[in-house]
């Protein structure tokens, strides 16, 4: 919890060992949905879901399939088609929007014929803005007709305008061929998951992949990790070789002040390197930002619901910590004596700073505008100043500290973890001075 009220949780699901003979719950699977079961101790399903390659709504401005012929040359002309011509719709039942040049009425049929044989009237009567709700059109390849009547001339089935439109209100037929429906990875994930799909009509969209995965009554997704080929009637997908373990991921949700624990404001999730531990930082404003000690990715989330970042790291990161005011994060690298900047909105690197020491930890001082800096053997906890960019005098230390906190006041006091005989816990003041300590035992404390 950090002193602004907010409260965060990380939990990692991770499959129990057990009897394999156990039956798992059911789980659904359906035309749009797939599912497969692992069979181990814990309940584990995976869902994959996966849309058409479809358009749909929205646009105007489309060019009809035919070209308008009017045979006086004075029927309405149409424009702003939308959906617009060549569209792919999931839906033979759409509302069909366009304008006209002149004030004009409307008709539209799923028949070539003229204004006057239409039955099928639009919103719109002598206006140039025009509505039709459209049914009926059939699957597959379809046409809709659209004739208007001006002042002078009505469309006739020689000079109406035909929209032709793909309709595919079928979903993509989804096939999960790794891990294989029962299999058991006990105490271990699998090593990538597989689908193959297709869709008879307009072809699958690979970049709708949507996969999760269920262990333990928590459901995960994964749907970033799978490749997204952006080319329409593409046949299978797996996760990135690169990660060894799909399933290996975190959850980290926000929750609202006062405490919610059944709601939290929003959620995600966070690739895991093997069994190693995630850690996450709030700057106290807008951004979390988490990553895992054993890689080379810090993911920063915007809590206000913007896009979530990924910076990729040459090492591993240590320690992450924002300094919203100046629009900047900080990332500690393990082993690297640097401290590296980078903009929040971005996500792109601004600057490094050479150290004494590899850190490893960071705390970040609001009040103060001060970056603490544990380091990995000097006795000394650092100062970074996030306004000037500059490294300050820092505070000698009883002894390399292992954790760091600094306190949230212009005082500039910070607490720190360190090795002396045994665990001990110090609170250091501004100039250096020790202003409390006692002993934590043999333990290392967390």
């Amino acid at each position: 919890m950090n002193h602004d009220g907010k409260l965060f949780s990380l939990s990692i699901p991770r499959p129990q060992y057990g009897n394999i003979g156990k039956c798992f719950p059911s789980c659904d699977i359906n035309i749009k949905r797939t599912a497969k079961k692992l069979s181990a101790a814990a309940a584990a399903c995976i869902f994959i879901t996966i849309l058409s390659g479809c358009g749909g709504g929205g646009g105007g401005g489309g060019t009809p399939s035919t070209p308008v012929t009017p045979t006086t040359g004075s029927a309405p002309v149409q424009s702003a088609w939308s959906p617009a011509a060549n569209s792919v719709l999931n839906s033979g039942a759409l509302t069909l929007t366009f304008q006209t040049n002149e004030n004009a009425s409307c008709r539209w049929s799923a028949s070539d014929a003229g204004y006057s044989s239409m039955s099928n009237s639009c919103s719109g009567d002598s206006s140039r803005a025009h509505s039709c709700a459209v049914t009926g059109l059939p699957q597959g390849a379809a046409t809709a007709y659209l004739a208007c009547s001006g002042a002078n001339a009505a469309d006739t089935a020689s000079s109406n305008t035909h929209i032709a439109y793909t309709i595919d209100s079928s979903p993509p037929s989804i096939r999960i061929t790794y891990p294989a429906n029962g299999a058991g990875f006990i105490g271990s994930y699998p090593d990538r998951v597989a689908i193959e799909y297709s869709d008879s009509i307009s072809g699958a969209n690979p970049a709708a992949i949507e996969a999760s995965f269920t262990m333990l009554g928590r459901t995960v997704d994964i749907s970033d990790l799978f490749a997204k080929d952006a080319a329409a009637n593409a046949s299978a997908s797996l996760t990135d070789p690169s990660n060894r373990n799909p399933l290996g991921r975190t959850t980290l949700s926000v929750f609202p002040t006062p405490y919610s624990f059944d709601t939290p404001e929003r959620s995600w999730t966070a690739n895991r390197c093997g069994t190693a531990t995630l850690l996450a930082s709030y700057d106290g404003s807008t951004h979390i930002y988490y990553w895992d000690t054993e890689c080379g990715d810090v993911y920063i989330a915007d809590t206000a619901g913007g896009d979530t970042k990924k910076v990729t790291l040459s090492g591993k990161a240590a320690s992450v910590m924002g300094a919203p005011e100046t629009g900047k994060f900080y990332i500690a690298v393990k082993d690297d004596p640097h401290l590296y900047s980078y903009s929040i909105s971005s996500g792109v690197q601004t600057g490094s700073t050479q150290l004494p020491d590899s850190p490893v930890a960071l705390s970040y001082n609001q009040a103060a505008g001060l970056m603490f800096i544990a380091y990995k053997t000097r006795p000394e906890i650092g100062r970074f100043n996030c306004s000037s960019g500059s490294l300050e005098q820092g505070l000698a230390a009883l002894s390399a500290p292992v954790f760091i906190h600094a306190f949230p006041a212009v005082s500039g006091d910070v607490a720190a973890v360190s090795w002396y005989s045994q665990y001990l816990l110090v609170k250091y003041g501004a100039a250096g001075n020790v202003l409390f300590q006692t002993d934590l035992g043999q333990s290392a404390p967390k």
